[in-house]
């Protein structure tokens, strides 16, 4: 004679161990996506708060002066601080003055970053002396 309906002191609950450890999955994947969409939207707000921190330094003074290729003087003071503020946040950052809007294709970034394009109109001093209206570009990556 055969006895059916007890299979062992585990045999009964496994039914009930699956759909607990299913739901323990459940759970952790839920989390593990919360965290990981979280640390996504922190890690660009960090590269906005670079770049808007940068871009300030940059504008300290109301002229910048430019070198003959357009780029931002390296010996500006504003352009050292914005060097400083972009290793201490870990990024990295281009700075052209133009005479039209910025592009992507300004920032001189590597292939595959994410870049942060911020652009604000300034008035630029040439070698020459001459005082220009710009459009400041500012390119921040990690």
């Amino acid at each position: 004679m055969k006895r059916r309906g007890f299979i062992g002191p585990v045999g009964d609950d496994l039914p009930t161990i699956i759909i607990i450890v299913m739901a323990l999955t459940l759970f952790f994947a839920g989390f593990d996506y919360a965290m990981s969409a979280y640390n996504e939207k922190n890690k660009s707000l960090h590269a906005l708060k670079a770049g808007l921190d940068i871009s300030r330094a940059l504008m300290k003074q109301n002229v910048i002066p430019e070198d003959s290729s357009g780029q931002v003087n390296p010996d500006y003071e504003g352009y050292k601080q914005a060097v400083l503020l972009s290793q201490s946040y870990g990024t990295s950052f281009s700075a052209v003055l133009k005479d039209g809007s910025c592009e992507l294709i300004d920032c001189r970034a590597p292939e595959g970053r994410s870049v942060s394009v911020f652009s604000f109109l300034t008035a630029a001093k040439s070698s020459g002396g001459s005082i220009n209206l710009k459009t400041l570009c500012v390119c921040v990556w990690e």
